[in-house]
This record gives structure tokens, C-alpha cells and sequence, in this order.
């Protein structure tokens, strides 16, 4: 069962961050170092947080996990893409809110079970118990988008930057394209029709970084425009 259960809020947010900010140091200081003195300004960094609009980003490409954030990568990545609408979680997530059906009808349970059947602990679930507290602490966050419109950063939930938040990537003309990572929350943001949520950088083009689009997106959606 989660620890989260039996542990008191401000303490599980304080050893949160503590554990992020170790693995930062440990997995990503010294790229985001490497990246700055061949970059400078336009250097993405791991875990950089943007806020954007989920309504507008249509594409997906789910080939990076969050180890990537913050890469520079060239190729054509950002041409291999499916429409976000094809991901199960997503549409999930959206038939939850928009259809006012439970999630054992909108199907999250029996994907969960196939998941647990196939991989180890997907989403930190063992057991039907496991999916069950998982669903009902999203439901917890759909009554809360509902009433404050706002989705918390990772840093206010106890981590690092926005490290584990809704995962990002920028292409080569500077096109936002969802990464795969927060498929709920994403989905969650969407059917809300929230215009704002904050999300964590995944990959970027080569070509954005060189053509300065990349330091101009960053300029733009770094903070939120509804502060």
C-alpha cells in the first residue's frame, strides 16, 4: 500500500523533495552543466518547467522516457508522431470526466489489470487494491481542477523543478508534442478545458535550439500568464 496513507502531508512533501533533488544531483547536474557552456542562454535543462495549453497539443511521440529531459536530439523524432486521442490513458481519463462515468466503465480498471499482468507495478500498482486508491486520488484531483482550475507544480507537491510532471517535447519548428508521461493528468486537464497547466520538458530538436526558437518558447511559457 502507499505510503502516502499513513504518513503526515508536510513530511512526505519534505523527504519528496529531498529524494528529488538527490536524484537530480545524481542523473541530470552535470548534463544541464555540459548543455549550458555549449549553449548558454538557449540551453534547455532537465526538468524545466513549462505552462501551456493542453488543448493544442495534438501529437504525440512516447519514444523518450523522463531520463531524456532537457536532450538536445536531432532526427526526424518529431515527424514519428500519433495523435494524443489514440492513447488509451487519455481517452480514459477524458470518457471519466466528459461521459460522468466511473472508471471501471470508462475501462481503467481493465487496462490496469492487463498493464499488471504485463509489466512490474505500472503506476505503483500491485494489486486491484492498488488501482482502486490510485483512481480515487484522481478523482480527488478532478474535484479539485473542478473548483480551482489550477493543476499544482511538481514543486509544490514536494519535488524538484517540474520533475514527474505532464511530459513535453519541442520539435524542430517549435511544436509542443506530448511525451507520454501524465497521460491522466493530461487527459484530466483537457476534458476540463483548463488553458494552462504546467508541464515538464521532455526532448528538444537540435534545430529549435540552434534557431533560437527554443530560448523564445522558454521566454514565452516559462511562467504562467494567469499569475
Amino acid at each position: 500500500m502507499p505510503l502516502k496513507r499513513y504518513i503526515p502531508e508536510a513530511v512526505l512533501i519534505s523527504a519528496k523533495r529531498t529524494i528529488s533533488i538527490g536524484r537530480y544531483i545524481r542523473n541530470y547536474a552535470y548534463s544541464d552543466i555540459r548543455r549550458y557552456f555549449a549553449y548558454s542562454s538557449n540551453s534547455p535543462m532537465s526538468g524545466q518547467r513549462f505552462w501551456l495549453d493542453p488543448s493544442v497539443i495534438l501529437n504525440c511521440n512516447d519514444s523518450f522516457d523522463r531520463s531524456w529531459s532537457g536532450r538536445i536530439v536531432d532526427g526526424d523524432w518529431d515527424l514519428e508522431l500519433s495523435p494524443v486521442g489514440s492513447l488509451q490513458k487519455v481517452e480514459i481519463a477524458e470518457r471519466r470526466v466528459l461521459d460522468n462515468v466511473s472508471w471501471e466503465e470508462a475501462g481503467a480498471y481493465a487496462h490496469m489489470q492487463q498493464l499488471m499482468e504485463d509489466y512490474d507495478a505500472p503506476d505503483g500498482c500491485r494489486t486491484m487494491e492498488d488501482v482502486q486508491y490510485r483512481y480515487a486520488e484522481l478523482d480527488q484531483l478532478v474535484a479539485e481542477l473542478r473548483q480551482t482550475r489550477r493543476l499544482s507544480t511538481r514543486w509544490q507537491l514536494g519535488g524538484f523543478r517540474e520533475f514527474d510532471g505532464i511530459f513535453v517535447h519541442i520539435g524542430r519548428s517549435g511544436d509542443f508534442i506530448f511525451g507520454g508521461g501524465g497521460m491522466h493528468r493530461f487527459g484530466i486537464a483537457r476534458a476540463l478545458g483548463l488553458t494552462e497547466i504546467p508541464m515538464q520538458l521532455g526532448v528538444v530538436h537540435l534545430f529549435a535550439v540552434e534557431s533560437g526558437k527554443y530560448r523564445d518558447l522558454l521566454k514565452k511559457h516559462r511562467k504562467p500568464a494567469q499569475a
